[in-house]
């Protein structure tokens, strides 16, 4: 069966509250009820604003979207396939996969500490792990899972993150899905030194994590999306920033609102290059 792939765009914003990986980054609220409270360990703060409820576009090769040319270039930045939940340590890149959430009592989300990648069955091709998250309940602003470009901290009290320069690569690509019974809508997340807290440069703190991103609506099938930079925009509740800084970035985020049942894939996930 041909599995199809489509190019669309999206990233997105805010705070989070992580609860599970080997590193750790602050995430982006998916409320209208204001700032998210931090659950679990890791990098998270605070923060505000409002969440993708619904997506942008379709996962299809009909939907939202353009169809990237065959053998475009990228830089992988996980296969998922050594099953460890760290990302592939090259290019200067270190880090892993963490889940996070608003922290709702009752809630829950999976996978935990460490955060390990789950088998696919039956496989994608030669493809046999993917990232995954599940779960339900939340009712703040909901959950996400991500992973840090740079960062050697082992998700343990924390991340020891630093800013990564994506410069020449001009977006991200990745495959996705979902499973039975989950949203279709989702908001990724690309961090920067202007909206990541980290970064120094947003004030107050409870107007970072406005991060640049966009919403897509997933399918029940294998798809592969290309997401340029350049269509990248905040939400708008934050610090305004004028231009996406790809020379300086720091995660990469799937999230989902609140008020959904989930069950989202990720596989192969890869610096799309010039």
């Amino acid at each position: 069966m041909k599995i199809p792939h489509v190019v669309l765009s999206f990233v997105a914003a805010g705070a989070v509250t992580l609860i599970g990986a080997g590193c750790f980054s602050d995430a982006t609220p998916a409320s209208t009820t204001g700032d998210p409270t931090p659950n679990g360990s890791g990098g998270a703060t605070t923060g505000g604003g409002t969440g993708a409820t619904t997506g942008g576009g379709t996962a299809s090769t009909t939907g939202g979207g353009t169809t990237s040319p065959p053998g475009d270039a990228v830089d992988v930045i996980d296969d998922m396939e050594g099953a460890t939940g760290s990302i592939l340590a090259k290019d200067g890149r270190v880090g892993a996969w963490y889940v996070y959430n608003d922290g709702t009592a009752g809630a829950t989300e999976t996978p935990g500490v460490p955060f390990l990648p789950t088998a696919i069955s039956p496989p994608r091709g030669t493809s046999t792990y993917a990232a995954k998250m599940k779960g339900e309940g939340f009712t703040t602003w909901g959950a996400g899972m991500g992973l840090n470009f740079n960062d050697p901290g082992n998700g343990d009290g924390g991340s020891a993150k630093a800013s990564y320069d994506a410069s020449k690569f001009d977006g991200l690509t990745f495959w996705a899905k979902i499973g039975a019974g989950s949203t279709a809508a989702v908001r990724v997340n690309v961090s920067t030194k202007e909206t990541d807290p980290a970064g120094g440069t947003c004030t107050p703190v409870a107007k970072c994590s406005d991060h640049f991103g966009k919403n897509i609506n997933l399918t029940a099938e294998w798809v592969q999306y290309t997401i340029k930079f350049a269509d990248l925009t905040q939400l708008g509740w934050g610090q305004s920033v004028p231009k996406f800084n790809a020379s300086a970035v720091y995660a990469a985020q799937f999230q989902v609102a609140k008020a959904t049942t989930f069950d989202i894939w990720v596989d192969d996930i890869a610096f799309h290059v010039m």
